[in-house]
């Protein structure tokens, strides 16, 4: 067994021959562990790299990088701060980060179903952090009173089965490492995961997020009617989720037809926004401004256009407001 209280070190290397290793306090540049079993509290530490099977157990730390080839438990507790976290499993891993900041995290090989990870009351450093997920299942995992919307999530050759999240704000961009690109089916994922846990509010966001992600997959020509279909409600509502949309659409494209309208009728009339409000209501009599006999055929063609166009613009601003009780 080994104790270390305080003091300042450049470079510290510990042995596999360490069982019990315990660091309280103290200044490092780097330390190199391969003991066994493992506990660290209010140090500073540049670098810590920890390479061998056993317990790590981490307190009160301020730590820039830590790399970590994992084999059994690591935790990170007590208002510690890391700002990178670079994680291997090896063997059967528990991993549990609980009142923490952290900034770029790493996780590989993270792919069985004996393994679990808990993060709860864990905070972003800085609005920009990337968490990459190579060669993993991310099955077992709980979020809990922890924000990554700062975090771009990066998956390599990974996919997410299930998540459990509480009073948590979960990942906004989900990318492709290989083409880094926003990932469709990353989004498909986590809608998945979030329909499996009856989380309303991030199935509808990770849902539209999918579907722009596909859109972006998609070539305008090859693809035109999909790819039409998606453009236009995109445009409209994104995706049903956005009742403003749809309202400027009705109020700027009813407007621009009423006066195209006004001055296709054979004698203008006088004319104010009670007229205007009435011409975008789809269900308006042919003559409600002028006798029919002073209608043109570009008028009529371009009252019947509009009713059109208003009454699917008034579908997307009702289907908008109904995303909650679909």
């Amino acid at each position: 067994s080994v104790t270390i209280v305080g003091g300042q070190f450049n470079h510290l290397v510990l042995g596999g021959r360490i069982e019990n290793l315990m660091i309280e306090g103290g200044d490092y540049n780097s330390i190199i562990n391969e003991s066994e079993k493992n506990l660290f509290q209010n140090i500073y530490c540049k670098e810590l790299i920890h390479n061998y099977r056993g317990f790590l157990n981490l307190r009160k730390v301020n730590i820039q990088t830590l790399e970590v080839t994992l084999h059994d438990y690591l935790t990170i507790f007590e208002n510690s701060i890391i700002n990178t976290l670079n994680v291997k499993c090896v063997n059967t891993s528990r991993i549990e980060i609980s009142d923490t900041r952290i900034g770029d995290i790493s996780l590989e090989n993270f792919n069985t179903r004996n393994k679990k990870i808990i993060l709860k009351s864990v905070l972003p450093i800085g609005r920009k952090n990337i968490f990459n997920l190579k060669n993993s299942e991310l099955e077992n995992c709980e979020i809990l009173f922890t924000d990554l919307s700062k975090h771009k999530l990066y998956l390599d050759k990974s996919k997410i089965i299930s998540v459990k999240s509480n009073n948590s704000k979960l990942f906004r961009k989900i990318f492709d490492s290989e083409n880094d690109k926003p990932s469709r089916d990353g989004y498909r994922q986590f809608k998945v995961a979030m329909i499996t846990q009856h989380d309303k509010i991030n199935e509808l966001f990770y849902k539209s997020r999918e579907l722009n992600a596909h859109l972006s997959e998609l070539h305008w020509w090859r693809n035109f009617r999909t790819w039409f279909v998606l453009v236009t409600s995109k445009i409209t509502n994104n995706f049903g989720f956005d009742w403003f949309f749809p309202l400027l659409w009705i109020i700027g494209v009813g407007t621009g037809m009423y006066i195209w309208y006004c001055n296709l009728v054979c004698y203008p009339p006088e004319t104010g926004i009670g007229d205007c409000l009435m011409f975008m209501n789809p269900t308006h009599s042919l003559d409600f401004l002028v006798p029919s006999d002073q209608l043109t055929q570009g008028a009529k063609a371009i009252d019947i256009f509009t009713r059109i166009l208003i009454g699917f613009f008034i579908y997307q601003f009702i289907s908008a407001f109904r995303k909650f009780a679909r």
